[in-house]
């Protein structure tokens, strides 16, 4: 059991930080092809990641893909319906 919890901390920790290294990518070097492929890492290892979510839909739209960066806003809203930043990515 305990190496099971290890496992599943350790997708955690993964997750973050291929989340984190994609904020980093978009925002900071605006690498949003970059930054895509680290989000879509991060949904392949947990699809419900709101903040990979919310990322995915961000790189989306700037690529001028709306309507499919409305579905991740939308996804990243029925696990988290407050999240300010899919609100506003939704508009």
């Amino acid at each position: 059991m305990r190496l099971e919890q290890e496992f599943i901390k350790l997708n955690e920790n993964t997750v973050e930080l291929l989340s984190n290294k994609g904020s980093i990518l978009a925002e900071k070097y605006g690498k949003i092809s970059e930054a895509l492929v680290c989000y879509n890492n991060a949904l392949e290892i947990n699809p419900d990641y709101v903040n990979a979510l919310i990322g995915k839909g961000s790189c989306l739209a700037t690529f001028g893909e709306t309507k499919t960066a409305i579905l991740f806003y939308n996804e990243a809203l029925k696990i988290d319906p407050r999240n300010v930043d899919a609100l506003i990515g939704k508009g």
